[in-house]
């Protein structure tokens, strides 16, 4: 038997009418908490995630790891009450509404790099290291 063309957009169109829409469910984990000394006003993840940034009300900005282990505070001013990340990781930028001012922040990550044991020339407590590694294969 054949149906004719009306009849089956009518049948679809009840099909269609006839589904009950999915509710999606959310389910969520606390993977860490960070127990921190002072109230947070803001935070910001870095963009390639190696970072966490909070910025407390006391004018300070705690940068944590990717792991949640304080790597830095640095004392920005209690002014500042806003923080947002550039498209680099070590770009900043601090607002203050009060002082209607808006600081771009080069961040500079010191990597200290074990050199004990290693060959070196000159003196052994020289207050300047430089390392070159030359020996890839």
């Amino acid at each position: 038997m054949r149906v004719k063309k009306p009849i089956r957009g009518i049948v679809l169109m009840l099909l269609l009418l006839l589904t009950v829409p999915a509710a999606a469910e959310v389910d969520y984990q606390i993977a860490r908490t960070l127990n921190l000394d002072e109230i947070p006003l803001a935070t910001e993840a870095a963009p390639d995630g190696k970072y966490i940034y909070v910025l407390t009300q006391g004018g300070k900005l705690m940068i944590y790891d990717a792991a949640g282990k304080l790597d830095d505070t640095l004392d920005v001013g209690a002014h500042i009450d806003g923080i947002q990340t550039g498209a680099k990781p070590d770009i900043l930028f601090l607002t203050s509404r009060s002082k209607k001012t808006l600081d771009i922040v080069n961040l500079s990550f010191i990597h200290k790099i074990p050199t004990a044991g290693s060959p070196f020339k000159g003196k052994a407590d020289a207050p300047v290291e430089l390392v070159i590694f030359s020996d890839f294969q």
